[in-house]
Formats: structure tokens, sequence, C-alpha cells
């Protein structure tokens, strides 16, 4: 074991979890990392060596003996490097973070293929965290209802020093790709691939012409470059161009497309249409915390109509033929089920009554997802009227004798300041199981013979949740993020009767999507007052 480096470890010199380094190549991909002395591990199935000859240049050499070297070559006539800047409230750091393939070197040393870059400083945005602060204390606590978005940083910006590709030289010839920095939809300036030139030793052999538009008008965030037509000529030929059609049929506010750090997002990041969102903060449910209702960003995926929008929809051949493309979205769900009908479970106390305890056993047929409502009187409504008490709620298994939990934690909450009503979604149930949900009474409460105050000092837990019929019905499917390809229709240019169609289908079963939600987010609150205990000191003092 080595000591000192436990101690680095326990002292933040060191840190534990190491860096990982990804690779993609000549039909090779893989990653790798670097342990504490600096040994390399790798994760490819192949017989890779790799090594870091220093820290601008990496080699990876293949099982036939062919050497891939990134960064600098060989000969130090080339180097490669991306170099990252982070912002400031990130460390303002520099590091390299890409090693570019600068040469292929045969395993006998006969043949070389060379690559050169030419350096373009680019820029990367990213979203970053937003907070949102509301006000929920009743109305004698007025110093606290004042309302506050704390967006932070907006957006996130990374300056990379990056690399271009300009030349690859091979034996007998060479490939040039020419760019020009004039780009319209960055806003520092950008590259963009003008034209594409082959070439042996003797003689200039072809190029390819690369055209371009935009979508959207206005200023660079709203525009986004896309690729028209590509022109092939030589010296005496000029073949008709290749031409690209997108899909542009959906327009807000003349935006075919969203501006760039949009947040017209869904719950995975893909375009969902929502161009009123003023945050990606979700809402808060009615109900959710003492009857508060925040309405908050639109992140479900897009209505169908969007699929395919900015998408290639059409390729046109120089020979008058041409491809088209259409899109749908993805699904999940779908097939045949049971019907399924909504069950509740209900127990109440009153806490100005006799009866400090009131209960309720039941058993499931099958596993379910259950809302779980717990409500008490107002805090404020109990200090009014002088009861120095509070109900406790318990929702157990009977057969362990422990609560239910989700995650580990017990699902019953824990009620905050001036809060009556929780709301705990998706606690899991399972089948055979006996539960009792339980409400108690404080015994400093005492009974009360007002019949106008019985009525405002009910507690309960109510659970509810679906079960499943005997009835097969067809179940809906769901739509979720991304786009993928519905149909490719091939036409020859003469006659579309001749037209070939070739149509996709995502299904396991009949109307039973292929698709699975590997991750839906879900999505927390936290909510906190500071207040005076009501129990021990009711008065109505508060700290913001």
């Amino acid at each position: 074991m080595d000591f000192d480096y436990l101690c680095d470890v326990a002292d933040n010199r060191k840190d534990t979890e190491p860096d990982d380094f990804f690779f993609n190549f000549a039909g090779l991909n893989g990653r790798f990392v670097f342990d504490q002395y600096g040994r390399i591990f790798h994760s490819s199935e192949s017989n890779l060596r790799i090594e870091q000859v220093s820290n601008q240049q990496f080699e990876i050499t293949a099982e036939d003996g062919t050497v891939y070297v990134f960064g600098k070559n060989r000969a130090g006539t080339e180097t490669a490097c991306e170099t990252s800047t982070y912002p400031a409230q990130l460390g303002g750091t520099s590091c390299i973070s890409s090693w570019y393939l600068t040469e292929i070197l045969a395993s006998d040393g006969t043949d070389r293929i060379s690559f050169k870059y030419l350096s373009d400083n680019s820029q990367s945005v990213f979203h970053s965290g937003q907070t949102h602060h509301y006000p929920v204390g009743p109305t004698p606590y007025s110093q606290c209802n004042s309302e506050e978005w704390d967006y932070g940083t907006l957006h996130t910006i990374v300056i990379a020093d990056s690399r271009r590709l300009r030349e690859i030289a091979f034996t007998g010839g060479k490939l040039t790709f020419t760019s020009l920095k004039d780009r319209q939809d960055l806003g520092w300036g950008g590259y963009r691939l003008d034209e594409m030139k082959i070439e042996n030793d003797l003689r200039y052999l072809r190029n390819f012409k690369f055209s371009y538009s935009y979508f959207n008008n206005g200023t660079s965030d709203a525009k986004r470059l896309q690729l028209k037509s590509v022109e092939e000529y030589d010296n005496s030929v000029r073949k008709p161009p290749h031409r690209f059609t997108y899909n542009e049929s959906i327009t807000y506010n003349g935006l075919s497309l969203p501006k760039i750090c949009s947040k017209a997002q869904d719950h995975w990041g893909f375009y969902n249409g929502a161009f009123d969102n003023e945050r990606l903060l979700h809402g808060i449910p009615a109900g959710q915390y003492n009857g508060v209702l925040l309405a908050g960003a639109n992140r479900e995926p897009g209505a169908d109509f969007l699929a395919g929008v900015g998408m290639l929809e059409k390729i046109q051949y120089p020979s008058g033929g041409s491809t088209r493309f259409e899109f749908e979205a993805h699904d999940t769900g779908g097939g045949k089920g049971y019907r399924k009908v909504p069950q509740t479970q209900f127990v109440t106390t009153n806490i100005g009554g006799s009866a400090l305890e009131s209960s309720q056993t039941f058993t499931l047929s099958e596993g379910v997802l259950a809302s779980v409502v717990f409500e008490r009187p107002s805090p404020d409504f109990l200090r009014t009227h002088d009861f120095k008490c509070a109900p406790t709620f318990n929702l157990i298994n009977v057969n362990t004798g422990e609560p239910v939990g989700v995650d580990s934690y017990n699902v019953v909450p824990t009620f905050a300041g001036d809060q009556n009503r929780i709301v705990v979604p998706n606690v899991g149930l399972q089948a055979n199981i006996p539960y009792q949900i339980q409400v108690v009474s404080d015994s400093r409460c005492g009974a009360t013979a007002d019949p106008g105050l019985l009525s405002a000092l009910n507690s309960s837990i109510t659970v509810r949740y679906e079960v499943s019929t005997s009835e097969v019905i067809s179940l809906a499917k769901k739509r979720i993020g991304g786009l993928r390809i519905k149909t490719i229709t091939d036409y020859d240019g003469i006659d579309a009767a001749n037209d070939v169609v070739r149509s996709y289908r995502y299904e396991r079963a009949e109307d039973l999507s292929s698709g699975e939600v590997v991750d839906e987010p879900t999505y927390g609150y936290q909510y906190t007052i500071n207040q005076n205990d009501p129990v021990s000191n009711p008065t109505n003092g508060m700290d913001c």
C-alpha cells in the first residue's frame, strides 16, 4: 500500500478519479486512462500499444504494426493539439484537450501519410445551472414575499485553439482542403470548407466545390450553416452539382430552427418547438408544496409535425434522379395491455378529537407506483387557536415493521414551516405485501368540543394508484426525444412510377415500439422555510 499516495488523497493533493482519453481512427476506437504511476490501461479489445511520448505526442501501434502518431509528428515539423481555456467560474485554466492525427507510418517504414492543419479559434457554449427562489410564506411575512430568479451565468463559454485539416499527403499525391473564414453563424467568425483538390505528383486531377446557405436570417446566433451543393470539376469538365434540400416548412417568428442556446429543448436536449420557454427549469406541479403552482419550461418532446425540421429532405443528383428522406420522432411503449382503474387508500384522524390514532392495512395483487398525499392542519391555524401539537404519519411494511422508502429514504416527509400538504410521487409498493398507513395525534393537543374547529383539524394520508383489470386495450405510444428515419424514396429522374421506397418500422410486436428509454430525467424540489417552532415557541416570528 502506498501510504504517501493515500495521504495526498486525504489532503486533496491527488485526484483519485483518472481522466478518460478517447480515440477513434481507421476503424479503431476505445478509451484509456492513466493510473497514479503513469501507466496506461485501455478498454479496446484489440492488441494496441498506446504510448505517451510527451505531453504533445501520443503514438498508437496497431496489431499489424502500423503506427499512428497524434499531436506532434516525429520530425517535430507539425503539431496539432487543441488547447481549451475554461472561464473563470470553472477555474480559468488552459489545457490540451485533443491530439489530432499527424502521421501514419507503415510497419516496415516504407510508406507514410502525413496530415497538416490550420489553427482555428472556436467557442463552445453550454447552458449552466439556474435556480428559482419563490416565496410561499403567509401574508404576515411580507418581508419574505419576493420572487427571485438566479440564472447564474446563463451560458458557459469554453474557448478552444482548435485545428482544421488542410492537407493529407501520401506517396504519389495529396488532398488539399481550402477553407474560408467567413461563417455568418458564429459570432467569432469561423472556417467553412470551400474546396477540396485531389492531385498526384504530375498533375491536378479534380476539384470538389462546396456551396452553402443558412437557416434563418438575422444575427449570428439565429443563423445555422447548411450545405447547399457539391460540384465536381477538373481542367476540362464541370459536372452538374449534387444539391441538398432541407425541411424548413415550420417557422416561428421567422425562424425555422431555434437560436443557438435556445431553451426550446425537451428533457434530452432535443428541439421541441417551445420557443416561449424563458428558462430550462421544470415547473412545480399544483399542490406539490403548500398549494403552490409554478409554471416552468415545457420540456416535453415536440409534436409530430416538428419531426424532421431542419433535417436533410432531398438529394438531387447530376443525373436528374433524387433521394428523399422522411423522419419521425422516437417513441416507446404501445402494444396491448390491461385497462387500469384508479384505487385509493385513505386514513384520517382529528387532532382535536378523542381518538389519537387512525390506521388502515391493505395488500396489493400487483406491484404499483403510488402517489402518497400527506395533509395536516395549518400550523398558523393551530397557533391562532392555541393547539401546540402536530400529527405523526407512518407508512410501513407490516411484515418487516420498517417504513416504506424511496432510494433508502423514508417516504414520510418532514413538514417545514407552514406547509400543510405534501405529495410524494412514484412510491413503489410490492405485490402480496401488507402495508399500513397510520396517522397519530399528539397527546398535547387535547380534545375540543367546538364543531367549528373539528373540521379544520383533520390530518390524513391518501395513497392513490392504479390496478389492472382483465380488459385488454391498446396502449398509447409515448413520444420521446430525437429522430429516426421513416422512409427513403429513390427517384430515377424519369418516371415516379419507378420509385423505390424503403420504409422502416421500429416495433417488437404489433403496435409495440422497440424503443426503450434508458435515461428519463425526474425533477425534484427543495422546500425550505426558516420559522420558529410552533410547539415550543408558538410565535409569529419568522427569519428569512
